[in-house]
């Protein structure tokens, strides 16, 4: 479970108590948008954080990308060729029929995070910090 799916799971309950307490509508809503506004407070900080792992992330492959050695510039594009050809040779039946089916599906699950940790990465790293901003006025 994600992180949000826990949010939603802990917030879930206590809105349901607020739902049953015996107060006016007004104090119902009040306690609910309160609780709103501490969601929402939680989930931009959770943002926040991602964003900030991302960014040292990202930093860390810029600084391999810009270094004098040949080999520190290109270990993981060449890493992950060198899995991707693997997997592509299981797909044509290039690899012993010994291979255990575990060593197969790590092997494509290297080469799948590779590709999506590029793609997602990038698409966090667009998304998130508009997400931050329409949380900000949200709860304005």
């Amino acid at each position: 479970m994600n992180i949000f799916g826990l949010i939603t799971k802990a917030v879930g309950p206590v809105t349901e108590l607020i739902d049953s307490l015996h107060t006016s509508e007004e104090e119902k809503l009040q306690a609910k948008a309160a609780l709103l506004k501490m969601e929402t407070s939680f989930v931009g900080h959770v943002l926040a954080l991602e964003k900030a792992t991302l960014e040292a992330q990202s930093s860390v492959i810029i600084q391999e990308a810009k270094a004098d050695s040949w080999l520190t510039r290109t270990w993981r594009p060449l890493l992950m060729v060198w899995f991707a050809g693997l997997a592509g040779a299981h797909w044509m039946g290039l690899t012993p029929a010994t291979l255990p089916a575990e060593t197969v599906a790590d092997l494509f699950f290297i080469v799948k995070l590779g590709i999506g940790g590029y793609v997602g990465g990038r698409s966090v790293e667009k998304t998130v910090p508009a997400v931050i901003e329409a949380l900000k006025k949200r709860s304005e």
